[in-house]
């Protein structure tokens, strides 16, 4: 096994002339400081974003430069990529400060081990990264040694003789990270070479996949949704690509499988017009779905105009985002209708409609306290949203992650009793899905003896029925400021809520402040709390169809 070559792209010159005016424009830019005390930060307060800013910051400016020294070389390219080198193999660890522990879910280290490496999803990536460079730019017998060192020191070793968790272990739930590790460790092993026996290799990978696929439903829905389906599914996409150069057959045949051709088209069910999707969890409405190695693998995709193409800290991306690809026309979901039963995850594109609604369980990974919550966009507007994930803390993934606004129940459209919401590990029941409407049982979704019912039908308006006590409270989020006329909710240029009984409501400004949510959302959120129960509600388009 000795492969050193990375896949093929026809070089675009406008992006290649690009890519070099962006190193001439880095040029005189410092590498970003990291140490150890800013390191240790994650664990004493929970912060990420200090030393992982300026980690990227550091990979994102480094491939600037060595995509510029492969296209056009120069002496002062050439010296920023080996300076850049030299800082990331002098890193203590390339392994991410939340994500520094040998036993899953286990608290983080807070300073890391130079003898004992953990692999995680960035200190996978970084590796990939660092062989692209190598194979891309030529660098002194010295610097490529002690690189190649590193490599084996850090990825390669570490992998054979270490069980990760991503890894997989038999019955035990994987996520998007075993893919999105697996195909980086396959990078640094088939660009670097070495004696390693390459059906070892093959065989300990596709392992690892299977172990991931094994999870998911024969109807391809993602339950960590669309925006982690871009790192699920296309390392999924990466790693069977590098095996099958490999000869591994078993590689064909997950390819090929039915469970991972319907997984590859599940954004496409999830999209909502323009940069929007029906997202639960932590998720974005305007999630980053997809990259250029959707368009290197030849697949449909949805809102392409979107895809990452630049500005990545991944060698992969940009070293593919400077090739040329066909792209696809059609942008709108071809069907009316959608159900994954593997996730209880209903969708519809009818009508100027863009509704869905989730009825599986609660508790999986980056999900969020929101059975039964309907998400809606009028023809490509939002109307009844999902605020998504605040930037990530220590908080985040905790046990204390339920006690942050956006994971629970009531700061989604959801019912729920007076003062409370609904468990983490809470389950629902679908009763009825197909093109007309739904009907669902939330009972199990909260403490034992409140129970919910929700029912809707889909067509010119849409008709709700919550089934609940007397005193319960109707949450609905929106982007647009609502108007409370009554028994009529109004919101500007959408349509009307109409309610069949009176009921009473009050209105909450929820101010975005946060950067990770103001990606998706300007200036506030609405909150909407309709108290009385049960609901009969009907929502009606401005425009009457």
């Amino acid at each position: 096994m000795n492969c050193k070559s990375l896949p093929r792209i026809a070089i675009d010159p406008l992006k290649a002339k690009e890519a070099v005016a962006l190193a001439y424009r880095n040029l005189e830019s410092r590498y970003p400081e990291l140490d150890l005390e800013s390191y240790a930060a994650f664990s004493k307060t929970g912060d990420r974003v200090s030393y992982e800013e300026p980690y990227f910051q550091r990979r994102n400016l480094l491939l600037s430069f060595a995509i510029a020294q492969w296209l056009q070389p120069r002496p002062e390219f050439l010296r920023r990529v080996e300076e850049g080198i030299d800082l990331l193999l002098a890193e203590s660890s390339w392994c991410l400060p939340a994500h520094n522990t040998y036993v899953r879910d286990a608290p983080a280290l807070p300073v890391p081990d130079p003898d004992r490496p953990v692999i995680d999803l960035f200190a996978a990536e970084t590796g990939a990264t660092l062989a692209i460079i190598q194979t891309l730019v030529s660098l002194d017998r010295p610097l490529q040694e002690r690189l190649e060192t590193e490599l084996e020191k850090r990825i390669k070793v570490p992998y054979c003789s270490t069980h990760f968790w991503w890894m997989g272990n038999g019955d035990e739930p994987m996520c998007n990270w075993s893919p999105w590790c697996t195909s980086n460790v396959l990078l640094v092993f088939l660009l670097t070479g070495g004696a390693l026996d390459g059906r070892y290799l093959s065989d300990k990978a596709i392992y690892t996949l299977q172990c991931f696929l094994k999870d998911l439903g024969e109807d391809g829905g993602y339950p960590e949704g669309v925006e982690y389906w871009t790192h699920a599914a296309l390392p999924l996409v990466v790693s069977l690509a590098l095996l099958k150069e490999m000869g591994c057959e078993e590689a064909e045949k997950l390819e090929s499988s039915a469970k991972v051709q319907s997984l590859l088209d599940f954004p496409l069910s999830m999209h909502a017009g323009g940069p929007w999707y029906l997202n639960w969890g932590d998720c974005s409405a305007k999630a980053k779905v997809g990259d250029v190695r959707i368009l290197w693998s030849g697949r449909f995709f949805p809102c392409e105009e979107n895809l990452t193409t630049d500005g990545a800290h991944d060698g992969l991306i940009r070293y593919l985002s400077l090739g040329t690809y066909q792209r696809h026309s059609e942008t709108q979901p071809p069907f009316p209708y959608y159900h994954y039963p593997s996730l209880g995850l209903s969708v519809w594109h009818k009508e100027g409609w863009d509704l869905g609604v989730r009825a599986g369980s609660n508790g999986f990974s980056h999900q969020h306290n929101d059975l039964g919550s309907l998400i809606l966009y009028r023809k490509g507007k939002p109307w009844l949203v999902d605020a998504g994930v605040e930037t990530y803390t220590g908080k985040t993934f905790s046990p204390e992650r339920y006690t942050i606004w956006t994971m629970r129940s009531p700061w989604h459209n959801t019912v729920n009793p007076q003062g409370g919401e609904q468990k983490s590990d809470g389950k629902a029941q679908v009763t009825r899905s197909d093109v007309r409407g739904f009907e669902g049982i939330f009972d199990e979704a909260y403490p034992q003896g409140w129970k919910w019912r929700r029912a809707f039908s889909i067509d010119r308006k849409i008709s709700v029925k919550d089934t609940c006590p007397q005193d319960s409270v109707l949450t609905l989020i929106s982007q647009t400021k609502p108007e409370i006329e009554g028994r009529r909710i109004r919101y500007p240029g959408l349509g009307v809520i109409r309610f069949l009984e009176p009921v009473a409501a009050i209105l909450e400004e929820i101010p975005v402040t946060d950067t990770r949510l103001r990606l998706a959302w300007e200036g506030s959120l609405w909150r909407l709390l309709v108290t009385g129960g049960p609901f009969s509600w009907v929502i009606e388009p401005t425009d009457g169809r």
